[in-house]
């Protein structure tokens, strides 16, 4: 999982993202298997770093000796990476100015922003694990830590991959709501689940705003498009070219966006169920 919001190390304004309408990407699928993910200074040089592996179809050993040569070839300048893969056993590393940690057998790895990592953990012992799945609680909490602390250095959306033994990597589509920024929150735990509810309080800008993910199947896998079902704009991500400037497309209908996104040779999943009706309008929001 990551945000999407990048900052110019240098202070250079003009190569800021803004939060919502230039989203960054700083995740890429390099095949079914092998993920990789970027945090540091200058991320759209570091998300080439790992694109370019993709071309070379180097080996897990090759990828691993390459990102950690580069990661550490600055002394001012951060690069760090995390590297999963789903076969033939999982298997994490966590990549950081010049080396190279296992963390499989810790099943959990962080790079970025400590004060960020610190509070995403806190939101995660929140949770009742008697009650709640792992991926339920690391999906929320993270949603939770980008979408509502106020952390200069995160923001934007949430963007998730997930895989296993059986399942190649692929982005997942967690329609997320974005905003107010002040919000009372109620969780009531049940038999059939867990019901959450918000509400904005007297003083609390209701401003909110749907966002919905759509993934990039093959051949364009590692392609991802932002859709903002309200305001009928989509932000989109290339397969090939994930760390440039986000594509703005038009989002008015299902079968519309698919068309505009092929225009562009990219190939996207058919949204099932509540995301399809978000989509064509058929229901108000989340």
């Amino acid at each position: 999982m990551a945000d999407t919001k990048i900052s110019d190390y240098l202070g250079d304004e003009s190569a800021n993202r803004q939060v919502l309408t230039r989203p960054g990407q700083k995740v890429v699928i390099i095949n079914n298997d092998v993920v990789v993910g970027f945090a540091g200074d200058n991320p759209e040089h570091g998300v080439r770093e790992a694109v370019n592996a993709r071309a070379r179809h180097c080996r897990t050993t090759d990828l691993l000796n390459h990102l950690t040569q580069y990661s550490g070839e600055s002394s001012t300048v951060s690069r760090c990476y995390l590297v999963a893969i789903r076969r033939p056993e999982p298997q994490l590393w966590r990549i950081a100015n010049g080396r190279c940690e296992d963390r499989t057998d810790v099943c959990q790895a962080y790079v970025g922003d400590e004060n960020a990592y610190d509070r995403f953990r806190s939101r995660t012992q929140q949770w009742d694990s008697a009650t709640v799945t792992d991926e339920f609680r690391f999906v929320s909490s993270m949603q939770t830590v980008v979408n509502m602390d106020d952390l200069p250095t995160v923001g934007g959306y949430v963007v998730r991959v997930s895989g296993s033994r059986v399942t190649p990597f692929r982005f997942r589509g967690d329609p997320n709501v974005v905003g107010p920024w002040l919000t009372n929150t109620a969780v009531q735990t049940t038999a059939e689940g867990i019901r959450m509810r918000f509400s904005t309080p007297a003083d609390g800008d209701p401003t909110v705003h749907t966002r919905i993910d759509i993934a990039g199947r093959e051949p364009t896998f590692s392609a991802l498009v932002h859709v903002i079902p309200q305001s009928g704009t989509a932000w989109m991500h290339t397969h090939e070219e994930p760390w440039a400037q986000p594509i703005r497309l038009v989002a008015r209908t299902a079968a519309g966006l698919f068309s505009e996104a092929s225009e562009y040779g990219q190939h996207l999943e058919v949204p099932q169920g509540v995301i399809e009706d978000l989509l064509n309008g058929t229901v108000p929001g989340l």
